[in-house]
């Protein structure tokens, strides 16, 4: 039987950079849960 991972979690987003705003809120959303963004593009500002 496999264990099921609880809790907090890493995690990489990716998408075509015209999708950063979207993918912001994205990760705003799952950092709210607990989680860990580690996608380092979405920390800096749009070009």
């Amino acid at each position: 039987m496999e264990r099921r991972r609880e809790g907090p979690v890493k995690i990489y987003l990716a998408a075509r950079y015209t999708r950063f705003t979207e993918l912001q809120a994205h990760a705003a959303r799952l950092e709210g849960l607990g989680h860990t963004i580690t996608s380092r593009w979405l920390t800096s500002s749009p070009a």
